[in-house]
């Protein structure tokens, strides 16, 4: 929806919006967390009440938020994701309540936001098998896990990690989960996710290659690892 033009027709003040606080930056591919009270100067509910957050950007999409009916007071937060790829620069937003669709204009604030680029935080993978025997080698029908030990070696927070493996060893290989996923990891933490495989009866080399991946919000480029099981024959 495009809040531009969409105003009240005359002073209405049915409505009073304050913000708690005011961040004045904020780092691409962060959230903008915006604490507001919400007064209603009625007696009587009113319906169909929504706050709305726009930017002087167009890359930065209008967002509404419907609150349905508000009796007296209403306390809440709105929460406005920065795209990571968002140039730095300061942005100014307006952030204002709607009655039917109808911004009033009384209720809109208007705030500068500094947009910072996004620092990248500093991952390394580490790499390992766990199989059945344990020997370090896999045979012909035998389960194992490969374990990716992923280490954040910055002081900045990664977010929403994924890891990916590759099978690059074709018939040879199974893979019983290709993909996981991390919310976050800590500066400083280190975490393992596992790859449970199984090499198949066509097991025919000593060497079984496997890609891995692994990305985050706040990465510009995956980090990439090629990594070579050892297979028994």
């Amino acid at each position: 929806l495009d809040w531009r033009g969409v105003v009240s027709a005359a002073h209405d003040a049915r409505v009073k919006l304050q913000l708690a606080t005011q961040p004045h930056e904020i780092v691409a591919g962060d959230t903008l967390s915006l604490p507001y009270i919400l007064r209603q100067r009625l007696s009587a509910p009113l319906a169909r009440v929504s706050l709305f957050i726009r930017a002087n950007f167009r890359e930065l999409q209008s967002e509404e938020y419907l609150l349905g009916k508000v009796n007296h007071t209403r306390e809440g937060k709105i929460n406005f994701k920065i795209p990571v790829a968002t140039r730095p620069g300061v942005y100014q937003f307006e952030v204002g309540a709607a009655l039917d669709g109808m911004v009033q204009q009384d209720s809109v604030q208007r705030l500068l936001v500094k947009v910072l680029p996004p620092q990248p935080p500093v991952l390394e993978m580490v790499i390992s098998l766990e199989d059945e025997q344990p020997n370090g080698k896999l045979e012909a029908g035998e389960y194992g896990n490969v374990v990716v030990a992923i280490s954040n070696l910055s002081s900045i927070v990664a977010k929403d990690l994924t890891v990916k493996v590759l099978n690059l060893a074709g018939r040879q290989l199974r893979l019983l989960k290709e993909q996981q996923q991390l919310a976050v990891l800590a500066p400083g933490q280190q975490k393992k996710v596992r790859f449970p495989l199984r090499a198949t009866h066509k097991l025919f080399s000593v060497s079984l290659p496997l890609g891995v991946s692994l990305n985050s919000a706040n990465l510009s480029q995956a980090v990439k690892k090629q990594y070579t099981l050892q297979g028994a024959m």
